[in-house]
């Protein structure tokens, strides 16, 4: 963890966390006010993921386990070209990947531990992510702090962070988000673009590499140490 807590709104009494360990395959998590949880596991060929649940969280349990492998790669097939990942070396298509949706309250937090996953989630209270390898996937209102660790090539976005922001970003090919009221903290190595509309407020970046940050509007004061050519500017 680097610092931030998931809070879900409690006006009822009671935490509700949504979270998906070890996930691998497309992830759908709509949310709605004052919905109640469900879960659908649609599995793949070769994969699948378990749920379980108890008072406050709704577990996603899926194959990757600490201390494994993983790794992404493109190979080309009838002259297309596909994406397939690797678990202990263990190449794995598509196909073999299954498709999980749940559904939940947009008060909600979400918590994604050690997975590749690609889909997206709708708004949400607060949300911790960690995605190892590739990976695509997007967030649409954070109302608190959101904390992002990608390890790998991937794209990521979010609509606003009502909140504080806190992103470890290894070899990103994109990311993009909205305003951001709290503080802005940027960990980037490799190459990438990374793109923060609207308002940041005092943003802390520190850039090995190649990465390139643009924001669209400054409040306070920018902190920016580079090693490398990547650059920060404010449009």
């Amino acid at each position: 963890m680097l610092g931030f807590q998931i809070v879900a709104d409690q006006s009822d009494g009671q935490a509700r966390l949504s979270e998906l360990d070890g996930v691998v395959g497309q992830v759908e998590i709509p949310t709605f006010s004052g919905a109640a949880f469900n879960d659908q596991v649609t599995p793949g060929a070769n994969l699948s993921a378990a749920t379980e649940r108890d008072w406050i969280t709704l577990h996603v349990k899926g194959p990757v386990q600490r201390n494994m492998g993983t790794s992404c790669s493109n190979y080309s097939h009838n002259g297309q070209r596909f994406e397939a990942i690797k678990i202990d070396g263990v190449r794995y298509k598509a196909e073999d990947l299954p498709k999980i949706v749940v559904t939940g309250p947009s008060s909600m937090g979400l918590r994604i531990k050690r997975s590749l996953v690609r889909g997206q989630a709708g708004d949400v209270g607060g949300a911790t992510i960690t995605m190892i390898g590739c990976g695509d996937f997007s967030l649409g209102k954070v109302a608190r702090n959101l904390e992002l660790i990608v390890a790998g090539s991937g794209d990521c976005r979010t609509e606003s962070v009502g909140g504080g922001l806190h992103a470890s970003l290894a070899s990103p090919r994109d990311y993009q988000t909205g305003p951001v009221k709290g503080n802005l903290k940027l960990d980037l190595a490799g190459s990438g673009t990374i793109r923060h509309g609207g308002t940041v407020v005092d943003p802390q970046i520190n850039i090995i590499g190649s990465v390139n940050v643009s924001i669209a509007k400054l409040k306070g004061s920018s902190r920016v140490t580079k090693l490398g050519s990547g650059g920060f500017k404010v449009d």
